[in-house]
């Protein structure tokens, strides 16, 4: 409800409160909300992302590795050896 609210007063684009996907489809909902876009942000470009970006997904994985494995080699530099 607030994402709702807040992108029909900045905007004034309007969403459905509640969507049944088995009547409509993402693709129309998609169509509708970038037609709104269009007619108050020309500018702005809405892009329907059907398939998940792997290689992003695998760049944030690999990234928060990285930084465990500093993390942890810090931790054990730091340890006093006994």
């Amino acid at each position: 409800p607030v994402l709702r609210h807040q992108l029909r007063q900045l905007y004034d684009i309007q969403l459905p409160e509640t969507v049944d996907l088995q009547k409509t489809s993402l693709e129309d909902i998609h169509a509708d909300i970038a037609r709104q876009i269009k007619l108050t942000e020309p500018g702005v470009e809405l892009r329907l992302q059907s398939k998940p970006q792997i290689e992003l997904i695998h760049q944030k994985a690999v990234q928060h590795l990285h930084h465990f494995q500093r993390r942890r080699a810090r931790q054990r530099s730091a340890m006093p050896l006994v």
